[in-house]
Parts: C-alpha cells; structure tokens; sequence
C-alpha cells in the first residue's frame, strides 16, 4: 500500500505551480476521506472557509455515534489486534455493558461531574427502541419532541384553545403564539415532520372552534379545510412551526439532508 507521502509526491510532480498544487491535494485528500468522518456539510464548510478558521465542532463529528460504529466494525472485520491497554475485540464486546460504564466514568472523571446513580442507565440506542431526555427522544442517531413533549405543549394549548371560549380569532391566536415560539425554540433542532404535526393540530383546533360559531359540532375537518385554508390563518398572525423552522436552516446554511425528506 502507497504511503500518504509518496502519493502527495507523485501528486505534485505532475500539478502545475506550488500553491495550485497545494490547493488541488489537499482537495483530493477531503475527496477520498472516509465518508463516516467527512460529511457533505462538513466538505462544503471546509471549502467556503469557516469563521475564524477554526471549527470548534469537528470532535463532535469524530465522536458521532454512526462514526464510532463504523470506525469499530472496521476494526472489527479486520480482526485488529489488542490497543495499548490490551483489550482485544472480543473481550472489550464480551462486557460491553461493564466497559461502557467505565468509559462514561473516565469521561466524567476528568471533568469533575458525578453521575446520579439511580438516574443513570446504560442502553443500546437502535433504531426500534431508544429513551427520553430532557422532553427529546433519542433513537440510533436520530431524536425528536418525546411524546411527553408535545402532550405538555397541548395540555398548555387547550384551555386558550376551547370551542367556546368567545374570544375573537385574532385574540385567540394572540395567546398561543408566544407558547407556541417558546416550544418551537427548545424544538428546533428535530425534525420537520414533528413540527408539522404540531401546527396540524392547532390549525384542526382553530377550525373547531370556527365550525362551532356556525353551530356545527365535532372538531375542524373535510370541508372545513377549504372553508378556511392555513393561509387564513397566517394572514391573522398565527406562529407556524414549520415556517419557522424553514427560517432556522436557512439563517444557519443547514443542508436539506439535516432536515430530512419530510
């Protein structure tokens, strides 16, 4: 296998002047990086030079749980043999639990935190099961409002959101924009569907208590989608989650592939 110094050699020996060709390897270095490390955003913000020339951020990719896996299985397939420590493969994977714990620990350690014994669990975070933390739920690599989070935001919602409550639309929709921009501030960073959900549900509320001022019963629903439209009520100021959150990923230059095909 060619050495990182012979291929830059050979590279330069057949490149035109020094900083064209300094320019051009370090480019086709990024080009054929692992792809578990380089993302596509991470390559883009490379090339478009970060603020400071610094990315603060890059321990976070390297310590990325799709990283680590893929850095451990291929460690794994090519049957690596014991690190410093003398831990092989198949005893570090035979106590897994055991070892992980010690891990966090060291981590904790070292930085002078403790972890709470009771409250503290170890688990695999796959892509059927995961856990709640801090009104998120975290599953493989991905996470989300938990459904404990958006049932607060609802509990929040109905009592300024009740069928009867004889306030005008615009009143109503004056009261539940600054709940609604709290939530959206702690939740911007999951996904766009969930946040969809959550203006679905307000809207299907204002409509209900639309279609009860004609003395109709039952929640907002077919006809009364085309009776009033979401444009009637962002014409009236109503806050939209996912509007906002479009804002977000623009302001921040986060890719599509962050907010996901939804």
């Amino acid at each position: 296998m060619k050495s990182n110094d012979e291929s830059e050699r050979k590279w330069t020996e057949r490149s035109g002047p020094k900083q064209a060709r300094e320019e051009r390897w370090e480019e086709w270095k990024l080009l054929h990086a692992s792809p578990e490390v380089w993302t596509t955003r991470m390559l883009a913000g490379l090339r478009k030079g970060i603020k400071g020339n610094k990315w603060f951020s890059l321990v976070d990719k390297v310590w990325r749980v799709s990283t680590l896996q893929a850095a451990f299985d291929r460690v794994k397939k090519n049957q690596g043999s014991a690190g410093s420590d003398g831990q092989t493969i198949a005893a570090f994977g035979a106590n897994l639990e055991a070892n992980c714990a010690k891990c966090v620990q060291e981590w904790c350690a070292a930085r002078r935190l403790q972890l709470h014994p009771e409250k503290t669990r170890l688990l695999e975070v796959t892509a059927k099961e995961g856990f709640d933390f801090l009104g998120y739920h975290f599953r493989a690599a991905n996470h989300w409002p938990s459904e404990k989070g958006r049932k607060n935001l609802r509990t929040k919602l109905r009592p300024k959101l009740k069928r009867n409550n004889g306030r005008s639309l615009e009143k109503t929709i004056e009261l539940i924009n600054p709940v609604l921009r709290g939530w959206f501030h702690y939740f911007k960073y999951c996904r766009r569907w969930q946040l969809e959900a959550v203006d679905q549900w307000v809207r299907m509320r204002l409509r209900s208590i639309l279609r009860r001022r004609r003395k109709r019963k039952g929640r907002g629903r077919g006809a009364d989608h085309q009776r009033w439209p979401n444009a009637h009520f962002e014409e009236r100021g109503l806050f939209s989650l996912v509007k906002a959150h479009e804002s977000f990923c623009e302001s921040h230059e986060v890719l599509p592939s962050w907010q996901g095909n939804h």
